[in-house]
C-alpha cells in the first residue's frame, strides 16, 4: 500500500509546457466555432482575445473560466432574441410562435453545454506534448496514487504512471467518456422566483398589482426563459455525485501520510473534493506540499486548506520544482 498521493491540476500540465490555458481554449473557439465564442464575450461578460497581444490572454476571467460558466446573463440573452416572442396580434400568428423564442435560445443552452464540450475535448486532444528532452521533470513517485483534475496524458507520458494508479476524476480527453467541465453554482440558485406583491397593500392596490403582473406576463417570453434557465442544471459540476461513484478511490487512502497538490489552484469549484479527501486521510499527522506559481498565493492557498479542516503544522506551501 502506497503512502503518497499526488493532487494534480492544470498549473502541472503548464510546467510541462502543454498549452492548456483556458484562453487557449478561447481562441480555439474563436477560431473554430465563432458563434460559441461570442456567446462567451456578449452573454457571460469574458473579454475578447487577441492572440498577439499577452495581456488579453491573461486576464482572470479566462483563467477562472470554469466559475464564469455560473455568470449567463438569461435577461441578456432574452433580450436580444425578443423580436422572436409571439404576438397574438399579428395577421400571420399561429399557435406554434409561442414556442419560437424558446427554440432559437435552447439552441444556445446545448451549444453553450453539449456541443461546448465536444470542442473542449477536441482542443485537449489537439494539445501539442513537449519533448520530453526539453523538460525538466519533477521527483514523482510513479508508484504513488494520483488524484488527477486534468484531461491529458502528461503523467503516462513524462512519468510512465499506469493509469490503474490514476482518478481522473473529470475523465481523460483521450477516452470516449464526456469530459466534467461546470460550475460550482446550485441550479437552484437560478430558478426563476414567483413575484410576491409588496407587504402592506390593501384590497385595491393588491389588485392592481395583480392585474399590472398579469399584463406584464408574455407566455412566449416566459417558455423561452425556462429553456434557458435549464443551461445552469446543464453546465453544473455535480461533486457530489462523481465523489460517490468514486468512493472506492477515497476508500482507499486511509494510509496516506504524503500529499503533493501539483498546480492546483484550490478554486472553489473543486472544494468538496479536498474536503473528502481531508476526511478520508483522517489523520492530522500527514504533511501536504502544495505549490504555489505566484507569491501572492501563498496566503489565500493556506487559508483554504485550514477551511478544508487541515492544521497548520501539516501545510507546506513552495514553488512546484521545490517539491
Amino acid at each position: 500500500m502506497t503512502d503518497t498521493l499526488y493532487i494534480i491540476g492544470n498549473g502541472f500540465d503548464l510546467y510541462h509546457r502543454l498549452d492548456t490555458w483556458y484562453s487557449s481554449f478561447g481562441l480555439f473557439l474563436k477560431n473554430n466555432d465563432n458563434d460559441i465564442y461570442e456567446y462567451f464575450i456578449n452573454y457571460f461578460g469574458l473579454p475578447e482575445l487577441d492572440e498577439d497581444d499577452e495581456e488579453s490572454l491573461k486576464d482572470p476571467l479566462w483563467s477562472q473560466f470554469e466559475a464564469s460558466l455560473a455568470s449567463l446573463d438569461v435577461e441578456e440573452v432574452i433580450s436580444e432574441y425578443s423580436e422572436f416572442a409571439a404576438n397574438p396580434a399579428s395577421e400571420d400568428f399561429s399557435d406554434g410562435d409561442w414556442d419560437t423564442i424558446a427554440v432559437y435560445v435552447s439552441q444556445i443552452r446545448d451549444d453553450l453545454t453539449v456541443k461546448m464540450l465536444d470542442l473542449f475535448k477536441e482542443f485537449v486532444r489537439g494539445v501539442e506534448y513537449t519533448p520530453e528532452d526539453q523538460l525538466t521533470l519533477l521527483n514523482i513517485n510513479p508508484s504513488a496514487l494520483f488524484f488527477n483534475f486534468n484531461y491529458t496524458k502528461s503523467l503516462e507520458k513524462y512519468y510512465h504512471v499506469v493509469q490503474s494508479k490514476i482518478l481522473y476524476i473529470h475523465n481523460s480527453a483521450e477516452s470516449e467518456d464526456k469530459l466534467v467541465l461546470g460550475h460550482g453554482m446550485n441550479p437552484k440558485e437560478f430558478e426563476r422566483k414567483e413575484n410576491t406583491p409588496p407587504e402592506g397593500l390593501n384590497d385595491e392596490e393588491l389588485h392592481e398589482w395583480r392585474e399590472a403582473r398579469s399584463d406584464a406576463f408574455d407566455f412566449s417570453i416566459e417558455r423561452g426563459r425556462d429553456e434557458l434557465i435549464q443551461y445552469f442544471s446543464n453546465s453544473f459540476k455535480a461533486t457530489s455525485v462523481l465523489i460517490e461513484k468514486n468512493q472506492p478511490f477515497f476508500n482507499s487512502l486511509t494510509n496516506i501520510k504524503k500529499v503533493y497538490v501539483l498546480g492546483h489552484s484550490l478554486g472553489d469549484v473543486d472544494a468538496e473534493y479536498f474536503k473528502k479527501i481531508i476526511s478520508s486521510i483522517n489523520n492530522n499527522q500527514t504533511k501536504w506540499f502544495v505549490s504555489y506559481h505566484n507569491p501572492n498565493e501563498i496566503l489565500e492557498k493556506r487559508s483554504k486548506l485550514l477551511s478544508y479542516g487541515l492544521l497548520e503544522e501539516q501545510i507546506e506551501i513552495m514553488k512546484i520544482n521545490e517539491i
